[in-house]
């Protein structure tokens, strides 16, 4: 309950600071689909405890607050982004990493659709899979390469 009390909050305090201050179009897209898909993601968890996040599919504070912490640190590679925009005098930085989160969001509000029984379009549905058949190949992750690094803390070489 704790967790369902705190996201609600954070998505009404949130969503005022958002559309009350003028944001950007697209940052504003992107608050709303992260709400959304953090909001659906609990409903499956809770509701339909069908989560891929845990073995039985049901709740986890510690996965719900892992789901926070990532949405938190997409946010603050956008801040990094349009302060670097700032800095270099150009507004394309923040934009890309805007656009690059907005697509990921999107694919996984679609995403928890489908868990939660909702009809999928075939085109969307293929790339879900082909997206989640990388994942599972032989292609390494950002996470994956950094836990090659040694114990001195440099990376693998190549």
């Amino acid at each position: 309950m704790y967790i369902v009390v705190t996201t609600l909050s954070i998505a009404a305090i949130a969503s005022g600071i958002t559309f009350g201050a003028g944001m950007d179009a697209g940052l504003k897209l992107l608050l709303g689909l992260m709400a959304t898909d953090y909001i659906m993601g609990l409903g499956i968890a809770i509701f339909c405890k069908r989560s891929p996040k845990t073995r039985s599919g049901r709740l986890s504070s510690k996965k719900a607050l892992a789901g926070l912490f990532k949405k938190c640190t997409m946010l603050t590679f956008v801040l990094l982004g349009a302060l670097s925009d700032e800095y270099l005098g150009q507004a394309f930085i923040a934009d890309a990493m805007i656009v690059s989160f907005i697509v990921s969001e999107f694919l996984s509000v679609v995403e928890n659709a489908a868990l939660m029984g909702i009809p999928v379009p075939i085109v969307v549905r293929d790339m879900l899979d082909t997206l989640n058949k990388r994942r599972n190949s032989g292609h390494k992750t950002i996470k994956e390469e950094s836990d090659e690094t040694d114990k001195q803390g440099h990376a693998p070489t190549r």
